[in-house]
């Protein structure tokens, strides 16, 4: 063996040697290293550390396997604490706890540090404790510590330690919060018990403590400290003196106690005792006190004169004898001496007596019994009764009255309120009483929205009768507004004094909203009469040009750009056609041709289809049981369509339209101007820009409009279209938050949908077609409507020539298949009339009324006139197609 062979064998002798020698110092310290070389990443334990982790010594650590011993929380500062450590060089000491191998929960502290070589870190290197121990121990001192704060803090008891050599004194917590110290590094507790004193009890209290300290009495002292905020607090100090072999005085323990509360209490009792004195001595009131035997054992008290008694004049002789006569007295008596309080009132010597009998002892005395208090309330029970029976009288004329009434007093203050006045202001008498009139009765101005005068205030300066102003809302408590009429007046006294005011309203919300009806039924009414002639004219030259269009698009189907103009055309009148329809809701003629069906899928597939492509979305709610309504499709769908287009223009930057539809029945108390019964009642809801209060009265005006583009008949449209539905439409709006308008529409009396067969626009057949019209492109443009479908047409001018002509074709023996007739033909016989006479030739042939405005119903309920269906003007070949299907096919 060389020299180098045995010189490695001594260096690895040395080395075992040396971790042997760790390995004993880290047990007997129970402290275990380790070890993470950078560059292999292996990790080293002593074998404490192996103890600590309970990992069998043959396991090699790992990283992952040390950090898996770890919640996930603390795992993630550890991390943080390496990758310092790795990148920085910075060292570590944390304490942490852990989970062994074993399932033990365990504390550790644990040290790190790095190792660097040629300026660069190649290990990390650190100690690892078991410190359970330590931790048990502190969190008992700490446990400990905090029973004895709570111990002394739930008597405000300081405790307080005087190194009387050193002249240094040491306080708890407690002790700084009876002297209302915060800072508590302000002085020494010397220092701030000098400065704590009260002036007047400094020096009583200063040579009590040296009395204590030459060990002439015991430290046991009241006085009074001062707080720095000016609280002055009461406190009992006790003290011991330790001294040392010679006797000196060396230290001295002791506790503060505040005893503010006991002291106020004795202040106070002191008071009762005088109080109870003068009440004995001087008012109309007598005290007495019972023994368990049923004997009087004190009876004083003012009172005794009104009963003829002197003080003390029936003690020793028994309750029960005297009260012998009075049964209710004899078991107030018993109860209370049986341990119940009670209170009862008693008739004695042609007085009224009200009185108070508690149990009580004293067993310092012996005594054992009852206590009482007797009060003569003889005038008082008089005049209550005066003024129960005078409040009875005013209630029940108050309840009688129809209006709301309001009394206050001088204050302002509200006294009385009666039924009605609570049902409008939304207040109760007993919550009422007491509050000032204008929290209870809130009125404002309906234009403006400013708060009005208060009318209490008005009259007692003026001292006259005043009203309130038009246009006056009262808001209920719950946020109801209604309009009322109002009046105030003084109450005055016998000697003219104004002893406060009375104000009397009622609610005219009804009234002027029926006004406002009417007032809007007029302007349309008014519009009607110019409307209907107009629209009948115009519609009818319309039903030309329709016509005309409609047959040279269908012509036009190799050319198409003329088909593409055409097209625009149509278009074009459409919206001329909508707008004489308009015109036409608001004549005599507006009729609606109401059929049976599901309101529900009419509301929702006209919303959709105007939002169609806008930022704005519709949320419905409709109730599954939703009864079927009898309505005119083309309007009420008019109608919603108005309605939801404002709606989405009321929100420029998007939103949701609510719609909710639901069932409702009407009472004939009902506020609504409707009749009793059922109907289905429609609200839309948007959460756009609102409208103001001043415009809602006119939003259904005719040619009202706040639209730039608009013509001001939609909504008037709406409003004229429901009332001939015999149905309601109101509005709610507030500015900023957005509108609701409510639709109310009967519900049907049939509770399933008609049957109705589909049908088609495409029509073929055969015969002759009689149209009777006064204008003579109509005649042409049907006629040729009718020769594309494979009739003759055969044309009347009037219902005299209708007539005579098909008297003419039966004689001949030529087929006419239908007649379609114009219900109006100035200065001749209009459809209605010609039907009658018609139908007692030819009761078999079908005859359709068309107009594009009538003054009675026939277009609405043609059946009833002896027509067979009706078709509105202006009409297209479709339309025409699919009436004839209908009744001609068949």
């Amino acid at each position: 063996m060389d020299k180098s062979e045995i010189d490695q064998n001594d260096h690895g002798h040395a080395l075992k040697i040396s971790d042997d020698l760790f390995d004993r110092v880290c047990e007997m310290t129970k402290v275990g290293g380790w070890e993470l070389d950078l560059q292999s990443g292996k990790l080293f334990w002593s074998l404490e550390t192996y103890r600590i982790h309970e990992v069998d010594p043959q396991v090699e650590p790992s990283v992952a396997a040390a950090q898996s011993f770890y919640s996930p929380d603390i795992k993630s500062k550890l991390e943080a604490m390496v990758q310092a450590g790795i990148e920085h060089g910075t060292p570590w000491d944390y304490e942490l706890p852990m989970t062994t191998a074993r399932g033990r929960n365990i504390w550790v502290r644990g040290q790190g540090t790095v190792t660097i070589e040629n300026g660069k870190i190649i290990k990390l290197i650190g100690s690892f404790q078991d410190i359970s121990d330590r931790k048990r121990v502190e969190e008992a001192l700490r446990q400990n510590k905090h029973r004895l704060e709570l111990a002394t803090s739930s008597v405000s008891l300081g405790i307080w330690d005087w190194d009387i050599i050193n002249n240094n004194m040491a306080w708890d917590d407690q002790m700084y919060r009876l002297y209302g110290v915060t800072d508590k590094k302000s002085a020494t507790g010397v220092e701030l018990w000098q400065k704590g004193l009260h002036p007047d009890d400094f020096a009583y209290a200063w040579e009590e403590c040296q009395a204590a300290l030459r060990g002439e009495k015991k430290y046991d002292i009241e006085f009074r400290v001062k707080h720095p905020d000016g609280t002055v607090k009461f406190i009992k100090a006790d003290g011991t003196v330790l001294r040392d072999e010679n006797g000196k005085a060396v230290r001295m323990l002791g506790v503060n106690r505040d005893i503010t509360e006991s002291k106020l209490a004795e202040v106070q009792l002191k008071e009762i005792e005088a109080l109870m004195r003068i009440a004995i001595e001087h008012l109309q009131i007598i005290f007495y006190m019972i023994d368990h035997e049923g004997k009087f054992r004190l009876s004083v008290g003012a009172g005794l004169k009104g009963l003829g008694l002197e003080q003390n004049q029936v003690v020793g002789l028994s309750a029960f004898e005297i009260y012998k006569d009075f049964p209710e007295i004899i078991n107030a008596i018993q109860a209370t001496l049986s341990g119940k309080a009670a209170t009862f009132e008693s008739h004695v010597s042609g007085s009224t007596y009200f009185n108070t009998c508690v149990p009580f002892s004293t067993p310092g005395s012996g005594f054992s019994g009852l206590v009482a208090v007797a009060l003569d309330i003889t005038d008082r029970k008089k005049a209550a009764e005066a003024i129960s029976a005078e409040k009875e009288r005013l209630a029940v004329t108050l309840r009688s009255i129809g209006d709301g009434v309001i009394t206050t007093d001088t204050l302002g203050n509200v006294v009385i309120m009666n039924k009605v006045a609570e049902d409008l202001c939304g207040w109760k008498q007993e919550e009422a009483q007491g509050k000032p009139l204008a929290s209870v009765f809130n009125i404002i101005n309906q234009s403006t929205r400013t708060p009005h005068e208060n009318p209490v205030e008005k009259v007692l300066s003026t001292g006259l009768i005043i009203e309130l102003a038009n246009h006056t809302l009262l808001i209920s408590r719950d946020g109801t507004e209604r309009i009322i009429a109002d009046s105030g007046a003084p109450i005055k006294d016998k000697e003219s004094k104004t002893i406060g005011v009375v104000l009397v309203f009622r609610d005219m919300t009804e009234k002027h909203r029926l006004l406002d009806n009417m007032q809007r039924i007029d302007k349309l009414d008014s519009l009607g009469v110019l409307a209907g002639g107009i629209a009948h004219d115009f519609n009818n030259l319309l039903a030309g040009i329709f016509g005309y269009l409609d047959m040279a698009r269908a012509r036009s189907v190799t050319d198409t750009t003329v088909s593409k103009y055409l097209d625009k055309a149509a278009t074009v009148f459409e919206r001329a056609k909508d707008l004489t329809q308009q015109l036409l809701t608001f004549s005599k003629g507006g009729v609606p041709k109401r059929k049976t069906g599901q309101l529900g899928k009419l509301v929702k597939e006209n919303a959709a289809f105007v939002l169609s492509g806008t930022n704005v979305i519709c949320d419905f709610h409709i109730a599954q049981d939703l009864w079927l309504a009898d309505f005119d499709e083309n309007q009420i769908g008019q109608v919603i369509d108005n309605i939801v287009l404002n709606a989405q223009q009321a929100m420029p930057v998007g939103g949701t339209i609510v719609i909710a539809m639901n069932n409702h029945s009407l009472k004939d108390n009902d506020t609504l101007t409707l009749k009793a019964g059922n109907y289905i009642k429609v609200s839309i809801t948007d959460t756009g820009v609102g409208i103001p209060e001043n415009l809602l009265k006119r939003i259904f005006d005719p040619f009202f409009t706040t639209k730039q583009k608009g013509n001001g008949l939609g909504l008037a449209t709406c409003y004229s279209i429901v009332q001939k539905h015999d149905g309601y439409i109101d509005i709610e709006s507030v500015p900023g938050k957005g509108s609701t308008f409510h639709i109310y529409l009967p519900a049907a009396n049939k509770g399933t949908l008609p049957d109705i067969s589909p049908s088609t626009s495409q029509h073929k057949g055969k015969g002759s077609i009689l149209v009777m019209d006064d204008e003579k492109f109509m005649r042409e443009i049907v006629g040729d409507m009718l020769a594309d479908m494979g009739y003759t047409l055969i044309e009347a001018e009037n219902g005299e020539e209708a007539l005579r002509l098909c008297a003419a074709a039966k004689k001949q023996g030529t087929q006419i298949c239908a007649a379609l007739f114009d219900l109006t033909i100035p200065g001749g016989m209009g459809g209605k009339e010609t039907i009658v006479k018609f139908r007692e030739q030819f009761p078999e042939i079908p005859v359709f009324a068309s107009s594009g405005f009538s003054e009675d119903p026939s277009m609405a309920r043609p059946t009833e006139f002896g027509f067979t269906d009706s078709i509105r003007k202006p009409f297209k070949i479709n339309e025409l197609a699919e009436m004839l299907n209908k009744h001609l096919l068949a």
